[in-house]
């Protein structure tokens, strides 16, 4: 007969988290610290627990194919993609024959398993993700560089730029355009990168130039300011997803959003950050083929009620959204979040209420087990196979 525990998860305080999105969704105080992600299933960096007893869910589960996280997006997070399995293989066991340990700052392999993800937004969510098209990245640039060349006083007080932009948009025409494009810009010197800079703090720039102002105000000598303009500028309403598939660069922006993924750590950074960036490593992870994502919607996004399943196309999880009453048949351990009102759980001779806020995890499941819904409540299930209803 399946079994229904009350979870207790780890948080995790980021710097580029939300001070007050995660408090105010478990109704805690703020305690003046950022925090950004919470933290549900079994992954050993911070593994759930049952609430009543504190034993890890673990020792109940198993070990999840799964990671369901809630994120909190301030400030913006790295550019950074995750590996496929057999690139997570090879960089783990090399890191281990360095004798990298695992809690290293220079570690960029965590464990060995690859990590596609999906990301849907609770409230709207700003992401950007997969690289655009080599001849939509050069309109973009020459646009910049029409701008200063038909200004003489920026041609003047940013002597680089022009040299800059000229070698980027140079690359973008070779073979392979988009990695030469990123070998450009990121063997660009500090003085090329501070005329990057200079050139967005001084001009109000039509292209998605308040956000390239405000990644150059948090990381002045990144060449990685310029990702919204190589990158695709995604916002998601409540209830979109994207899919990410490994491979794929991508950065969130600002929201607060639920996520879920393989189960594993492995993030490898190209920028817009204070941590560690191999770039020889990216390069080797980096699919560099453009891709637009598509946003997935459920079908009525207003007034919807039912259960949506996200479809993704790889086998770890399913992301289920459902807000309606009804008997759930499910085939395998699920998480459920709950992320509006209050919903009721009948499960055989038990039953049990969660609020905003609240995480559970059904095990044990068999085929003629009776699990039903009720209340005016939304939830987010995160399970390897389907849910249904």
């Amino acid at each position: 007969m399946a079994n229904l525990y009350k979870l207790s998860n780890q948080t995790k305080n980021y710097e580029w988290g939300s001070f007050n999105l995660i408090p105010e969704f478990l109704s805690m105080e703020c305690t003046g610290e950022p925090f950004a992600e919470i933290w549900m299933g079994t992954h050993s960096a911070a593994p759930s627990k049952v609430t009543d007893s504190l034993i890890p869910l673990s020792d109940i589960a198993g070990e999840l194919p799964f990671l369901f996280k809630m994120l909190a997006v301030e400030k913006p997070l790295s550019v950074q993609a995750h590996p496929d399995k057999e690139k997570a293989q090879l960089g783990f066991q090399k890191e281990n024959k360095n004798n990298i340990p695992l809690d290293s700052s220079l570690r960029n392999y965590k464990d060995i398993n690859h990590k596609p993800e999906i990301v849907c937004a609770i409230t709207q969510f700003t992401t950007m993700a997969g690289f655009r098209q080599p001849k939509d990245i050069i309109k973009s640039l020459k646009l910049i560089l029409d701008n200063i060349q038909s200004n003489k006083s920026l041609i003047k007080s940013l002597p680089s730029l022009i040299n800059s932009l000229n070698s980027l948009i140079t690359a973008l025409t070779e073979p392979m355009p988009l990695k030469k494009f990123l070998s450009v810009l990121f063997k660009l010197s500090k003085n090329e990168v501070q005329d990057i800079y200079s050139f967005f703090l001084q001009n109000e720039w039509q292209e998605h130039g308040g956000l390239i102002k405000n990644l150059a105000l948090c990381y002045p000598c990144d060449p990685a300011v310029l990702s919204p303009l190589y990158l695709n500028l995604i916002t998601l309403q409540p209830k979109e997803a994207v899919f990410i598939p490994c491979g794929v660069a991508h950065s969130h922006i600002s929201g607060f959003a639920i996520e879920l993924m393989a189960s594993s750590d492995n993030v490898l950074r190209a920028g817009l950050t204070p941590k560690h960036i191999d770039i020889d490593e990216l390069f080797k992870i980096l699919d560099f083929t453009p891709f637009l994502p598509e946003i997935i919607k459920p079908n009525i996004l207003e007034n919807f009620t039912g259960r949506f399943d996200y479809p993704v196309p790889v086998n770890d999880f399913v992301l289920s959204y459902i807000n309606t009453n009804g008997r759930i048949n499910l085939n395998s351990p699920v998480i459920c979040a709950v992320t509006e009102g209050s919903l009721l759980v009948l499960l055989e001779d038990e039953e049990c209420v969660f609020s905003k806020g609240d995480s559970f995890f059904i095990g044990n499941i068999e085929n003629d087990d009776k699990i039903i819904f009720k209340g005016d409540f939304a939830v987010y299930a995160a399970c390897g196979q389907k849910v249904s209803i």
